[in-house]
């Protein structure tokens, strides 16, 4: 199972020291009540839920929680053919013909899903790079997108702003 993200327990923290229920906590931002009860149970032993206490950062929760533990993976469908799948994508092969090839030369029943996954894996792609832009004072606007917390729409919908 994935660790809720550091701005949802933030969320839940603080909803928590408004004195919000469980309930209603589960309602607007669709966690679990068992996963809001562990964080409030985490809240309360650390005194997270003290209103004269700032809220925790994101580095302070990340060391009371401890490291994330990823579950163990298991072997791709892919896997016996490698070396294969390799040879056409050094020679620029579409992961779909691949895909198509496997099944009739060799006969693969896995999904197209996993053949592209693999072969993301055998072959990432580089990132791209971005070039700064330096302008004079007041030549330009920016807008910093940062995150405030969850609402609902004009249709009674729950999103985050």
């Amino acid at each position: 199972m994935e660790r809720v993200h550091m701005n949802d327990i933030q969320e839940i923290m603080y909803r928590l020291r408004k004195g919000q229920s469980v309930e209603a906590i589960h309602r607007d931002t669709g966690h679990a009540k068992k996963t809001i009860r562990k964080y409030r149970k985490l809240a309360e032993e650390h005194g997270f839920l003290d209103e004269k206490r700032v809220l925790p950062t994101v580095s302070k929760l990340a060391g009371v929680l401890g490291p994330v533990t990823h579950l163990q993976q298991c072997v791709s469908t892919v896997e016996p053919y490698k070396e294969v799948v390799q040879e056409y994508l050094d020679h620029g092969v579409a992961k779909t013909v691949i895909w198509r090839k496997l099944r009739e030369d060799h006969g693969y029943t896995g999904s197209y899903s996993s053949v592209k996954r693999y072969a993301q894996r055998l072959q990432p792609q580089d990132p791209q790079g971005y070039c700064r832009v330096e302008t004079s004072p007041g030549q330009e606007a920016q807008v910093d997108f940062g995150y405030v917390g969850m609402c609902h729409d004009a249709k009674g919908k729950l999103c985050k702003v």
